[in-house]
């Protein structure tokens, strides 16, 4: 049947279905003409018709054959899978019974083991009970051994009583216990030298304090202090050379440095920040408003960032609970700078205008139009760059990050685009005074400018 449809298929793709059609487009031509040829016309496109349905029927009826025939041929090799399993199995089959003479032998002989280890049980608790006999002259002698070790001790004590009252301190010694510890094994005697220098002849020791606080704190300047005081005290009764050392003592001491001197260089950049100022925008009042609101912003910035780093370790910059002072240090010049840069940037307009003829208001209206957006762009990429700072794990560079994103924001928005201009349109034409000596110690310097 499969060879027959695979005939019938190629005789009506050939030429059968493309006759009728043309048959019945002949029969279309000429009822167009004779009317009495509709018929014909009907007939030639059922035709067509059946010939399409019979040829979409053989299509079907092969592809539905050849499936068959495939599945005949899985199905012959999986019989001849079956077959060649089941003689397999009737091969095993017949391997079956020497296996169980196999297994039934294991099981005796398995049997005889066991009565083999009842025997050499009882072998066993008759050797323990020989040895039990044989062991009785052994614990006589360790009897009459421990009796001598007794006497031995017992000699041994009375003469290290009698080196004790001959020398009463030589077991208080430093010589004796540096001899001991000079002479004990490998292991312990390098424990040993990490505190006291015995390639040296224990001419220096060491004492490790650990403490309870982190760096920085209260807890641990106190600390820091009174071991301070102790080793000064040590000092002047032994006669010996002693000190504090360690990390947290060099935080310590830096700390203490930078902190007996930040006012003093706070004042000293502050007092020629204002000079600068005054110089170049020839108004007394506005310079000491700007240095005045850049100190402003340095305080905010570390109250901020005090209050940020009092957080508890496992929250976003949690777990440090002090600002590092070489951190702080670079902060405080940073901003400084920085600040200063914003305000020049913002005053230096109002001065121009100011000049040109205008008033008050008007050149802080001016200034503001000309700078906010440049300032404003400046301080985006500056926290830009910060925050990278920020997201460090070490504490010195995450405060930094920190403490210089949340002074940038603050000079840039609130003191240089709201508090600045406040105060000057609060203080008036006033907040441009300049006493006259120093306006005639400046009067060269702006005509030489101007020229």
């Amino acid at each position: 049947m499969r060879d027959e449809l695979a005939g019938l298929l190629p005789v009506l793709r050939r030429g059968g279905l493309a006759r009728a059609r043309k048959l019945r487009a002949e029969l279309g031509a000429a009822a167009a003409a004779d009317p009495g040829l509709e018929g014909a016309l009907r007939e030639s496109a059922q035709l067509v018709e059946a010939l399409v349905l019979a040829r979409n029927q053989a299509k079907r009826a092969h592809h539905l054959s050849s499936r068959l025939h495939s599945g005949q041929a899985r199905l012959a090799s999986g019989g001849a899978k079956l077959h060649a399993g089941a003689g397999k199995l009737a091969r095993e089959a017949r391997s079956l019974p020497s296996g169980l003479n196999e297994l039934s032998s294991g099981a005796d002989q398995l049997a005889a083991g066991l009565k083999r280890l009842t025997g050499g049980a009882d072998a066993l608790s008759g050797s323990l009970a020989t040895g039990y006999q044989r062991s009785r002259p052994l614990q006589s002698g360790i009897g009459r051994a421990s009796v001598d070790v007794s006497a031995q001790a017992s000699h041994l004590t009375k003469q290290v009583a009698s080196l004790r009252r001959s020398s009463p301190h030589i077991f208080d010694s430093g010589s004796f216990v540096l001899s001991a510890l000079e002479g004990a094994p490998p292991a312990q005697r390098r424990r040993a030298g990490q505190v006291v220098s015995l390639d040296r002849g224990g001419q220096g020791a060491q004492i490790l304090v650990i403490p309870r606080y982190s760096f920085d704190t209260p807890g641990s300047e106190a600390l820091y202090a009174r071991l301070r005081d102790d080793s000064a005290a040590l000092s002047r009764g032994s006669g010996l050379a002693t000190g504090v050392t360690g990390g947290p003592a060099q935080l310590a001491d830096y700390t203490g440095a930078i902190s007996s001197r930040v006012p003093w260089a706070v004042l000293a950049i502050s007092l020629a920040t204002l000079c600068v100022l005054v110089f170049v925008l020839r108004a007394l009042p506005l310079a000491v408003i700007a240095v005045g609101l850049n100190l402003l912003t340095v305080g905010a910035a570390f109250g901020i960032l005090t209050l940020l780093f009092d957080v508890p370790a496992g929250w976003p910059l949690g777990g440090h609970t002090y600002v590092d002072a070489i951190g702080a240090a670079g902060i405080f010049g940073i901003i400084f700078g920085l600040s200063i840069d914003y305000a020049v940037f913002l005053l230096a307009r109002m001065r121009e205008h100011r000049e040109s003829g205008a008033g008050n208001a008007e050149a802080v209206s001016f200034g503001l139009r000309r700078t906010a957006a440049v300032i404003t762009g400046a301080a985006a990429i500056m926290v830009a760059v910060f925050l990278a700072f920020a997201a460090a794990p070490i504490a010195t560079v995450s405060q930094l990050g920190t403490g210089l994103t949340i002074a940038v924001i603050l000079d840039a928005t609130v003191v240089r685009i709201v508090l600045l201009p406040a105060l000057m349109l609060a203080i008036g034409e006033r907040v441009w005074w300049l006493p006259r000596p120093l306006a005639r110690i400046l009067a060269p310097a702006s005509a030489a400018g101007e020229a």
